[in-house]
C-alpha cells in the first residue's frame, strides 16, 4: 500500500522535474518567463528523451543516473515556482454568462476529481498486453537500467519498427524505483497531467476562463484511450500540443530559439514512437503552406530540420548498429523478415473493397467522427460571415487539417484496429485546438453563443458515443486503485526464481535467444540477450530459416553464435494460438496473418528442438535448448 502511495505522488514529482529540466530549456532558447507549466513539461520530457539517446550510445542510464537527473529536475522546478505563481497568466475573457458560475464550478470539480481517479489508477496495472508488454516494451526498459543503453538485437522486430528507444528511456524512471505495475505512470500519469496543463494554458493564452478548459478535460477523462501497450499515447499527445504551441511563436522575435525548439520537440517526437512520424509531418505541412503562399521567410526551416536531425542522430546510430537501419523505413528495412516469408502485407489485401471498408469503419469510429465534428466546426468558425482573417491562425487550421491526410494514409498503410491507435494522439491535440478556436473572444456576442453551442454539441456527441467505454475505463480504473492499495504483486517471488534458475543454467556471457512470457525478467547483464518477439520479424542475413525444418535453424542460430534458446513453452500456445481464420478472409488484416504464420512454424521448430536437442534446464513451464548438444 505504501508503495502504491509513493508511486501516485511520484507522478507529480516527475511531472515537477520535468517542467523544471522544461524551464531551463525555455530560458536558454526563448528568455525568460517564456512557457507556462504544460509547456514546460513537454520541452522538459524533450529535452529528456534527447540526451537519452546521448546517454544510450554511451552506456551511461542506470538508476542512480536517472534518479539524480529528476532529482535536479525537481530542485529547477521548487526554485523557478514563486516566479511561476507570480506571473500574469495573461487576460482573461470576461465570464460568459452561457451557463450559471454555480455549474461551471461543479462541472469542473467533477472533472478534477476524474482527473485524479485515472492519475491515481496509472500507478498501478494489474496486467499489460501479453505480446508487446511481455515480449518486448517492458524488457527495452529493464535492458537499458541492467546494460546501460538498448543493446542491439538484431532478431527483435519491435526493436526495429517500433521505436527508436524514448519511450523505453522514459519508462525507466519509473523501474528506477517501482516494479513493473507501476510503469504505466509515466504515459498515462505524467501524461495526462502534462496535456491538461498544457490545454489550460493554450485557453488562457486565447483569453478564455476556466470553463473553456472543461471541454478538452472533459474529453480525456471520458475518453478511454486506445492504450494497447507501453509504446506510448498521451506522451506523444502532449509533445504535439507543444508542437502546435510552439509554431504560434512569433517567427520573427528570436526566430532561431523558436526553430531549436520545434526541433527538439520533433525529434523527441519522432524517438518516442515511429507512427508520429506522418502526423507531424502533415502538421508542419500544412503550417508552412501558407507562408508559401505569402513568401514569408524560410530562414528557420533549415534550423529546424537541422536540430530534430541531430537530436535524432544517436538514437538512429544505436538503431544502425542493433538492426540495420537508421530510421526504419524510411531510410531502409534493415534486418525485416525471414528466409521464406515476409512481414510485408500481400498485395491482394489492399483490392479496392478492403480499403474502402477499412475507410467506413475508421472514419466511423466515435473519436473519428468526434475529431471530424470538432474541427469541421472550428474551420467553420474561421471561415464564416463576419470571421476576421487576423484570428486565423496558420498552426491553428494546421492542426485542423492535419488528422485527415493522416488517416486517410494510415488507413492505407494498416488495418483500422491499428490506425485507432495510432491517430489518437492527433485527435485529441485537434479537439483542444478546435475549442480554443471555437470559444475564442473578439467576436459578436451571437457569434461566441452559436460558437459555444457547436463546442457543447460536439462534446456532447462524444460523450454519449463513448459512454460504455467510459463505464468500463473506470471499472479497470477502480480495480487499479484497489489492487494498488492491496499492495498485489505483477509477478510472484515464484516465477522470478523460475526465470533465475533458468537463466543460471547457461554459461555466463553465452548468447541467448529467448521466446519467454515474460521476458523482462531475464538478467540482461549476464547474459547478451535476444529477443524474438515477433518470430520472424526481423533476423540477420542470411536470414532466420522459419519455414524450412529444425535442423537448418538450428544450423542457422549456430552460424550465428547463439547455441542456445530459452522458450515458455508451457504457455506457448498463449503466443498466437489458432486465433485467426485460415481460409484468408481479407476481413483479417494481413499483418495479424502473417504473424500468426511465422509464430506457428516458429512454435513447432522450437517444440521439435526441444525432442532432438539437449534441455539444459526444463522446470514444466521454461526450457533452455542446448543445440550443439543431441538429446540422448
Amino acid at each position: 500500500m505504501l508503495n502504491y502511495i509513493f508511486a501516485f505522488f511520484s507522478i507529480f514529482l516527475l511531472a515537477g522535474s520535468f517542467a523544471g529540466w522544461g524551464g531551463v530549456i525555455g530560458r536558454v532558447l526563448l528568455g525568460p518567463g517564456r512557457g507556462d507549466l504544460g509547456e514546460s513539461m513537454a520541452w522538459g520530457i524533450a529535452g529528456t528523451v534527447v540526451l537519452g539517446g546521448v546517454a544510450n550510445l554511451s552506456r551511461l542510464i542506470s538508476g542512480p543516473v536517472l534518479l539524480g537527473y529528476a532529482a535536479i529536475g525537481l530542485v529547477l522546478f521548487l526554485v523557478d515556482l514563486p516566479r511561476r505563481a507570480r506571473r500574469d497568466e495573461g487576460p482573461v475573457a470576461a465570464p460568459a454568462r452561457l451557463v450559471p458560475r454555480i455549474a461551471v464550478r461543479v462541472c469542473f470539480g467533477a472533472v478534477l476529481l476524474l482527473v485524479l481517479v485515472r492519475v491515481a489508477a496509472s500507478a498501478h496495472t494489474i496486467r499489460h498486453q501479453f505480446l508487446d508488454d511481455h515480449f518486448a516494451y517492458l524488457a527495452f526498459p529493464h535492458q537499458m537500467l541492467q546494460t546501460g543503453g538498448l543493446t542491439p538485437d538484431p532478431y527483435c522486430n519491435r526493436r526495429l519498427v517500433a521505436t527508436l528507444g524514448g519511450m523505453p528511456l522514459l519508462n525507466a524512471f519509473a523501474l528506477c524505483v517501482f516494479r513493473e505495475q507501476s510503469v504505466g505512470l509515466i504515459d498515462q500519469g505524467v501524461g495526462l497531467l502534462g496535456i491538461l496543463l498544457i490545454a489550460g494554458g493554450l485557453m488562457r493564452s486565447r483569453g478564455l476562463t476556466r470553463a473553456a478548459w472543461i471541454v478538452p478535460a472533459g474529453i480525456m477523462v471520458i475518453d478511454r484511450p486506445p492504450v494497447f501497450n507501453l509504446a506510448g499515447m498521451l506522451i506523444p499527445t502532449l509533445l504535439l500540443l507543444a508542437i502546435h504551441r510552439a509554431l504560434g511563436l512569433d517567427p520573427e522575435s528570436r526566430w532561431a530559439g523558436r526553430a531549436v525548439l520545434l526541433g527538439l520537440l520533433t525529434g523527441a517526437l519522432f524517438a518516442l514512437k515511429s507512427t508520429m512520424i506522418p502526423l507531424a509531418f502533415f502538421l508542419f505541412a500544412l503550417d508552412y503552406a501558407p507562408r508559401v503562399a505569402r513568401r514569408s521567410s524560410w530562414r528557420a526551416l533549415p534550423v529546424e530540420v537541422a536540430t530534430g536531425l541531430a537530436c535524432l542522430i544517436p538514437w538512429m546510430i544505436a538503431l544502425k548498429e542493433s538492426s540495420g537501419t537508421w530510421l526504419y523505413p524510411l531510410l531502409g528495412r534493415g534486418v525485416e523478415g525471414a528466409r521464406g516469408g515476409t512481414f510485408l502485407p500481400p498485395n491482394h489485401d489492399f483490392t479496392p473493397a478492403f480499403l474502402l471498408r477499412n475507410f467506413a469503419r475508421g472514419f466511423s469510429e466515435p473519436m473519428a467522427l468526434s475529431t471530424f465534428l470538432f474541427s469541421a466546426a472550428a474551420l467553420a468558425s474561421l471561415a464564416g460571415r463576419g470571421a476576421k482573417p487576423k484570428g486565423r491562425r496558420p498552426e491553428d487550421v494546421a492542426i485542423l487539417l492535419a488528422p485527415w491526410p493522416s488517416l486517410i494514409l494510415l488507413l492505407v498503410m494498416f488495418d483500422r484496429v491499428q490506425v485507432i491507435r495510432y491517430i489518437h494522439p492527433i485527435d485529441v491535440a485537434t479537439i483542444v485546438v478546435a475549442t480554443a478556436v471555437l470559444l475564442r473572444p473578439g467576436v459578436g456576442a451571437r457569434r461566441r453563443l452559436r460558437h459555444a453551442m457547436m463546442a457543447v454539441g460536439c462534446f456532447a456527441f462524444f460523450a454519449g458515443a463513448r459512454i460504455t467505454e467510459m463505464h468500463i475505463s473506470y471499472r479497470i480504473a477502480a480495480s487499479q486503485i484497489v489492487a494498488g492499495l492491496k499492495g498485489r504483486p505483477y509477478v510472484g517471488p515464484v516465477v522470478r526464481d523460475s526465470y533465475a534458475r533458468m537463466q543460471a543454467a547457461v554459461p555466463e556471457g553465452a548468447p541467448i535467444l529467448t521466446h519467454l512470457a515474460d521476458s523482462y525478467l531475464v538478467d540482461f547483464r549476464r547474459n547478451p540477450i535476444y529477443l524474438a518477439d515477433w518470430p520472424g520479424g526481423a533476423s540477420p542475413p542470411p536470414k532466420m530459416p522459419i519455414f524450412e525444418g529444425p535442423e537448418p535453424l538450428a544450423e542457422y542460430l549456430s552460424g550465428q553464435g547463439i547455441r542456445y534458446l530459452a522458450y515458455s513453452y508451457a504457455e506457448g500456445e498463449r503466443f498466437h494460438a489458432n486465433r485467426l481464420p485460415k481460409d484468408g478472409s481479407v476481413e483479417v488484416a494481413a499483418w495479424d496473418r502473417i504473424v500468426d504464420r511465422h509464430a506457428e512454424a516458429f512454435r513447432d521448430l522450437l517444440g521439435d528442438l526441444m525432442r532432438s536437442r539437449r534441455r539444459a534446464f526444463d522446470d514444466g513451464a521454461l526450457v533452455v535448448i542446448d543445440l550443439a548438444t543431441r538429446a540422448p
